[in-house]
């Protein structure tokens, strides 16, 4: 299984958590839960993060619910010791990315 299909899997199981900060992120990009969930769903990975000291982070661009094209940002991180991978969502429109507002 790859990445994509784990992230969509975490949200198929309600598997995953959007951060507050993530939150007042989505709010300032008009971007909802359903726009992450339907960016990942619809959406390919565009880039890997793999310096973060904190784990591999994924950039999937994809369309919201209404279409607009927008990236997620999301890493899998295991909560107490059993292996039960969460991923952690951010969305942010793509005009916010390309001018390096991430």
């Amino acid at each position: 299984m790859d990445t994509l299909q784990r992230m969509q899997r975490a949200i198929r199981e309600q598997n995953y958590r959007i951060s507050s900060h993530a939150n007042e992120e989505m709010a300032d990009d008009f971007l909802m839960a359903a726009d992450v969930e339907s960016i990942i769903f619809t959406g390919k990975i565009a880039q890997r993060f793999t310096k973060d000291p904190r784990g591999r982070r994924y950039a999937v661009l994809g369309n919201t619910t209404d279409n607009r094209r927008a990236y997620v940002v999301g890493r899998f991180f295991v909560i107490r010791r059993v292996i039960d991978y969460h991923c952690l969502c951010c969305g942010r429109r793509i005009d916010k990315v390309k001018n390096n507002e991430w």
